[in-house]
């Protein structure tokens, strides 16, 4: 079986479609992390965007909006300024580090060279790396 890579895609939250019409208006996209095989089928209804956004119990969940610029201000942010290598790094701290304060991971990941924005925006994810589903794991 092949290892299937995660990437980041546009996605939009499609909202509660009551009635069809609501769809695409005032459009944000958000970067989502993904799997090549979500890029295919649909994006997984737990999936969380880099910003944290997740969608509501009566939306429709995540649309890929292929062929669109990510537009969430706090999404670009964070894949802007990460490289793979922090980004890897820090998931792996947030994952196994239990013993730490918040204040001294933020401290950690700014001495490791993340901006101090980022390592605080990284630390707000904690509680999802620490509880998180072996079969999907969750990313910065």
């Amino acid at each position: 079986m092949s290892e299937s890579k995660t990437r980041i895609a546009p996605a939009t939250l499609a909202g509660r479609c009551a009635n069809g019409y609501e769809r695409g208006a005032g459009r944000v996209v958000h970067a989502v992390m993904c799997a090549d095989r979500e890029l295919r089928f649909g994006i997984d209804s737990y999936a969380r965007s880099l910003c944290g956004k997740t969608h509501g119990a009566r939306s429709a969940g995540w649309g890929l909006a292929i062929g669109y610029e990510v537009t969430c201000p706090r999404c670009i942010k964070l894949a802007g300024t990460l490289s793979d290598e922090q980004r890897e790094w820090a998931e792996a701290i947030l994952s196994n580090d239990e013993a730490s304060t918040d204040q001294e991971l933020v401290e950690h990941f700014v001495e490791g060279g993340m901006d101090r924005a980022d390592a605080v925006a990284a630390v707000a994810h904690r509680d999802k790396f620490l509880n998180q589903d072996p079969n999907n794991p969750p990313h910065l």
